[in-house]
């Protein structure tokens, strides 16, 4: 199948358990402090590209990438290195 093929396959979306244990292990390797602060928040950033694709079936996986980026920079759902805050 041609590179092209599998890229335009449905997407498959990950949840926030799956988001959550690839956070604790990526602190094992580079520290930091574990922990969500905002549960609504993180649902909503991991959410947000299944949302883009349910309205708009043509979005494609850059869109969606970019959504997931911005909402969890913008929402912070875990806790910060420096103090344990939001920032």
């Amino acid at each position: 199948m041609p590179l092209l093929g599998a890229l335009s396959s449905a997407p498959i979306f990950i949840d926030c358990q799956a988001v959550i244990e690839l956070h604790e292990l990526e602190l094992k390797d580079s520290g930091g402090l574990s922990g969500i602060r905002d549960r609504n928040s993180l649902e909503s950033a991991v959410f947000a590209p299944q949302q883009l694709h349910n309205h708009d079936p043509d979005a494609d996986l850059v869109d969606m990438a970019h959504r997931i980026c911005m909402r969890s920079l913008r929402l912070t759902p875990s806790m910060t290195a420096t103090s344990g805050q939001p920032t």
